[in-house]
């Protein structure tokens, strides 16, 4: 069977040139008879063919449903998740649209199976080109286990048993004698261990932002709010959030994220909670609420991760955002900006996350503070049309779905927002003391000033009926400045 697949591969990618398909890397159970062809022959589009082949002849029960084939693309050294799919039966087979670059095959859930890859599993793929790739999954044979070695046969004398030690003590193996028990040293506490970390918010229903975020096996997952906006937490969770069902996982709060109790039981790394401290190494992920909006409640945390000497990094990370950046429209700053006031006074504060608004952008340190604030609000949903995309990278203020990509290491963290198709917009490198400049400045939340209405004010106002004066009290108006 697999011989004929390869022979149909090759004559399919022969002819695959002169038409086009629509829809195809959109289905799980994509096949060449539920493909639209079109007569596109201008498309300098790149195409990957994959058929899969699974044999069962030693015992082994698989289907092709078993297995999943991603497809892995690499830049700057590191690799993504490119695309992910269940296995074919024969004779179905998968059309990839691809981008230019280097590629890879793997296969999930292998184990028991030998795997082999024919044709172009692997490489690089130019534009306009078309490759195919035969994988065979071939069971193995339950491996048995070895007899227990014979004892005490043939004539030979079976060796004495060790003696019993009384309890606190232990048979020392060099001298054959019972000795007290020392305990052991306790490890040293490991609070500067490299690791990397990633994070993204306001994801709606897309369905690659998450394998984006999985792709470096990061050792913590920051979810930023506004998860999937339809109050679904379950179908959200299970259908566009797969990839991340086996990583730890923490999130804050969004405006869109009711009903909020059963999304807070998606994440128990929460410990039932919208605010809350994350220790991993020497960081400090402190989650504050922005739907309850009250910069208070999060300072005894904040003031708490400062005094741990282990905590060399304190990163707050919440939904709605303090600053926005310019130039451009910047957005209404709609958390409030007492957050700033509080964030100021902790001097291990590396950074704030935030999302809300639906683009990135790293914004420069205000004045008078080592912290900058960087917008991951494009993990899916709508663009906000005051963003834009022009030039090469690095850009610092960009729309394209995608997500934050941070290794902590000792004294510095490196971070990089990568795009879900494997482009890096930004990157920089946080030192303490010295903050990354950006190209962006944050637009300072508008000041609010209460002040009471003298009451002659009041007489010369038209649309106040002065008849109702008395319920009025003493009144307020608020100015912005």
């Amino acid at each position: 069977m697999k011989y004929i697949i390869l022979i149909f591969l090759s004559l399919f990618s022969t002819s695959l040139p002169i038409i086009s398909f629509s829809q195809m890397d959109d289905s799980a159970h994509s096949t060449i008879a539920q493909q639209t062809p079109s007569t596109n022959t201008q498309s300098q589009q790149s195409y990957l063919i994959v058929a899969t082949v699974i044999i069962n002849d030693s015992g082994g029960t698989k289907v092709a449903k078993d297995f999943t084939v991603n497809i892995i693309g690499k830049i700057v050294g590191k690799s993504f998740i490119l695309a992910s799919f269940q296995a074919l039966s024969s004779p179905e087979v998968k059309i990839v649209s691809m981008q230019e670059g280097n590629y890879s095959l793997s296969i999930t859930n292998a184990q028991g199976y030998k795997v082999s890859q024919q044709n172009e599993c692997q490489g690089d793929i130019k534009p306009g080109e078309v490759k195919t790739c035969l994988i065979t999954l071939n069971d193995e044979a339950t491996a048995t286990a070895p007899f227990p070695p014979q004892t005490g046969g043939g004539g030979e004398q079976t060796p004495p048993p060790p003696p019993q030690c009384p309890n606190g003590q232990h048979l020392d193996q060099t001298t054959q004698q019972c000795v007290p028990n020392t305990p052991p040293p306790p490890p040293p506490t490991q609070t500067d261990t490299p690791f990397h970390f990633t994070a993204a918010g306001d994801f709606r229903d897309n369905t690659k932002t998450d394998e984006n975020m999985a792709a470096n096996n990061p050792e913590i997952v920051l979810i930023l709010g506004d998860f999937s906006y339809n109050g679904n937490a379950a179908q959200w969770w299970s259908k566009n959030m797969d990839a991340l069902n086996n990583l730890n996982v923490i999130a804050g709060l969004g405006n869109h994220d009711e009903p909020n109790d059963e999304f807070l039981e998606l994440f128990p790394l929460n410990g039932g909670k919208w605010e809350f401290i994350k220790k991993v190494g020497n960081v400090a992920f402190v989650a504050f609420d922005t739907e309850t909006n009250d910069p208070s409640t999060v300072d005894p945390l904040l003031a708490q991760a400062q005094a741990d000497p282990t905590v060399d990094h304190i990163i707050p990370f919440g939904h709605k955002t303090v600053f926005t950046p310019t130039p451009g429209n910047p957005l209404k700053a709609d958390a409030n900006k007492g957050y700033f006031d509080v964030f100021k006074k902790y001097d291990k504060i590396r950074m704030i996350l935030g999302g809300h608004n639906h683009f990135y952008a790293r914004m420069n340190a205000v004045s008078g503070t080592d912290f900058i604030y960087v917008t991951v609000g494009n993990g899916g949903a709508n663009p906000h049309q005051d963003s834009g995309e022009k030039g090469s990278p690095p850009q610092q203020y960009v729309r394209s779905n995608g997500a934050l990509h941070c290794d902590v290491n000792k004294e510095t963290i490196s971070c990089k927002m990568i795009s879900n198709e494997g482009k890096i917009w930004d990157e920089f490198t946080i030192t303490p003391g010295n903050p990354p400049a950006s190209k962006q400045n944050p637009a300072q939340a508008p000041g609010i000033i209460n002040q009471q209405i003298p009451s002659i004010i009041i007489q010369q106002i038209p649309s106040i009926d002065k008849r109702s004066q008395p319920s009025f009290g003493n009144p307020l108006v608020t100015f912005f400045n």
